[in-house]
Parts: C-alpha cells; structure tokens; sequence
C-alpha cells in the first residue's frame, strides 16, 4: 500500500452542508449548482431577521376550576403578549378550552373558562398552552392587531489563513505514499474548513 489515509475524513459537515446547499448528493459527490453566495462589501455586514408571533406558553401557576385569569411563562419576557383577545387556547393536559377576554399584563391573561362545553377542570403550573384558534362575531370590527417586527443583526467578518510549505527537493521527490504538496493541500484544506466550522459552534469538536 502506497497511500496514506487521514483519520475522520467528514471533521466538518456543518461547512460541507452550508457549502453545498442547493446541489444533490447522489451517493458518490454533490451534484447541481449551489445556491449562490452573497460577498460581503465590508467587513462589517448586516441583516434583519423575523419571527412568527407565538403559540405555545405554559401555567405559572396552579388555580382550582372556575378559572378567570391565567398567569403564564415561557414565552419571552412578556409571556401574555402571545395572546389577542379572541384567541381560543387549549389545555393540553386536560383538553379544556379557554377564550381569552382580556390581556392583564406582561404575565397574566383574563379567560372565560370550559369554552366550547370543554370541561372545566383548573390549571396546574406547567400545563401547556397552545392557541388553537380565534373567534369573531358577525360583522364584528378587525381584531387587535398582534405582530412581531424584525430586528436589525450585525456582525463583521473573519480572515482564516491555513499555511503549507515544502521545499523545492520534497516538491519534485516521488515519495513512498505520494507527493507531498497535493497531501498537505488535501490535510490542510480540511483543517480549514474545520477552523472556520468550530468559529460558529465550538461544540463541534
């Protein structure tokens, strides 16, 4: 055997995927075209991001049947804000409905309990909370209007720099195992590529 084989040869998947999202992998090589990449003209570059308002909260706190207001966690740090009056929210231990009547604070939400003749049967903390709907009157006006807004991120860019050298004699020399250039490039590309995959998630060892 004349060839050396590096040990862990896939040490950066994060970068292989982000590198050929867009292409095919048919078993042997990514095949297709990439999506193209955006340049960045300064070092320091930004974008905005969004989400989608949200769904799920938990109960903060325990209350017997005949619930009226609901405190929740879990979802940010103004946990009721999820909600718009009109939501129906569904229990998911118990399978009861509530309809929400009224945003109490950042924590707190007033509710009309057993909606849609679902049992009533109290919250306890850590109940899940989904919203499953909302309801509105016939020629009722629009709901309160509920929406998240993006946030403008910044961050600047970084220079890798992955070094290899051989002389002119080791260069020319057929050596046992190969020629040591297209060695180092091959061992040394994918110590690159693993440097700028541990620079986004350091775990990844």
């Amino acid at each position: 055997m004349d060839k050396i084989f590096l040990l862990e040869p896939n040490k950066h998947p994060l970068v292989s995927l982000l590198t050929n999202v867009g292409k095919v992998y048919d078993g042997k090589a990514w095949t297709g075209q990439s999506i193209m990449k955006a340049p960045s003209g300064n070092p320091e570059f930004k974008w905005f991001e969004d989400v989608y308002g949200g769904r799920y909260a938990r109960v903060a706190l325990t209350a017997a049947a005949a619930v009226t207001s609901i405190d929740v966690t879990g979802a940010g740090s103004s946990p009721a804000h999820i909600f718009t009056v009109g939501d129906v929210v569904r229990n998911a231990r118990t399978g009861e409905n509530f309809l929400v009547t009224a945003i109490t604070d950042t924590n707190t939400i007033a509710v009309t309990e057993s909606y849609g003749a679902t049992p009533a049967a109290g919250v306890q903390a850590g109940d899940g909370l989904f919203i499953v709907g909302n309801v509105n009157s016939e020629n009722g006006s629009a709901r309160n209007v509920n929406t998240t807004r993006s946030t403008e991120n910044t961050n600047y860019t970084q220079i890798f720099k992955t070094s290899i050298a051989v002389s002119g004699t080791e260069k020319a020399a057929n050596l046992y195992g190969g020629r040591d250039l297209p060695y180092l490039r091959a061992k040394m590309g994918t110590q690159h590529a693993l440097d700028k995959q541990l620079s986004l998630v350091p775990a990844m060892v």
